[in-house]
């Protein structure tokens, strides 16, 4: 592994560095706990799904837990709002073309009425 602060490559068991004299523990610590509640960042991705993907190509070095659920969310989010688009413009499109069909059945027999009333079968 490289130390964050020198970029010298060091054990990977070390605690300190041995070429800066930096404290690893604490900053593996202090990263880990940069790292925690994940599922805010899903969650807010989820609904902004291109914040989810600048977010995650910004902090995915340094917190990867939170980048790879943003990305997650921003990826569901986006599949989501597909659909929904999707169902959204064409539904009321199919409904319509099928009202369109019902109504002229309705004239269908509405005219097949009047011619009957004109030449009787």
């Amino acid at each position: 592994m490289n130390c964050p602060k020198c970029q010298n490559q060091i054990s990977d068991l070390a605690s300190f560095c041995p070429y800066c004299g930096t404290n690893l523990e604490k900053l593996m610590k202090r990263n880990s706990q940069n790292d925690s509640h994940p599922w805010l960042w899903f969650f807010l991705a989820l609904f902004v799904p291109f914040f989810g993907i600048i977010f995650w190509g910004i902090t995915r070095s340094d917190t990867p837990r939170r980048a790879k659920f943003a990305l997650l969310g921003a990826i569901i989010g986006f599949i989501l709002s597909v659909i929904f688009s999707i169902l959204f413009t064409l539904l009321p499109a199919l409904l319509s073309f099928f009202a369109f069909f019902e109504s002229l059945d309705f004239f269908a027999e509405e005219f097949h009425r009047a011619l009957s009333l004109f030449f009787p079968v």
